[in-house]
């Protein structure tokens, strides 16, 4: 048996083959996390932003750059911006100690994409509140409701 192979259970059968114990998956699983720490390094750089042709801001120019028009765009939460760039360093470190610590590298990338994620959803959804009128909320949630309705009755329409 290879060390690669996983061996058989109990009943002599072996457990489905999954990409994670390999070597080749484990390098590709390291890899796709640097690829994922470094778009973030990277990214927080980059522009996020264009106010017309005048300029435009990345997230580290919001969370350092203060006034009431920045304010407005990045919100109150600006420190979660910090998110971002941790983020990124703690999933490059991950991938680099992967082999060690996997259980680790595993935490760190779910818990930095769930953070990042959160926080990015969390920015346009208090724009939303904050500019939306009773109209908008009445036709949202009337949209959501045919929405649901439809698919309830297309997934249990019997013949």
């Amino acid at each position: 048996m290879d060390s690669l192979e996983t061996p058989p259970d109990s009943r002599g059968s072996h457990p489905p083959h999954r990409i994670a114990r390999t070597r080749f998956g484990s390098w590709v699983l390291r890899a796709a996390l640097m690829v994922a720490g470094l778009g973030l390094l990277l990214g927080f750089f980059l522009p996020w932003l264009h106010l017309g042709t005048m300029a435009s801001m990345s997230g580290f120019s919001l969370m350092v750059t203060g006034g009431d028009a920045v304010e407005a765009i990045s919100g109150p939460h600006r420190a979660l911006l910090l998110l971002v760039p941790m983020g990124g360093a703690v999933l490059c470190a991950a991938a680099v100690y992967a082999g060690r610590v996997g259980r680790v590298a595993a935490w760190a990338a779910l818990l930095t994409g769930a953070a990042v994620t959160a926080a990015g959803l969390l920015a346009p959804l208090l724009v939303f509140l904050d500019t939306t009128g009773s109209g908008m909320w009445t036709v949202a949630l009337s949209a959501l409701l045919a929405l649901a309705v439809g698919l309830f009755s297309v997934m249990h329409e019997r013949d």
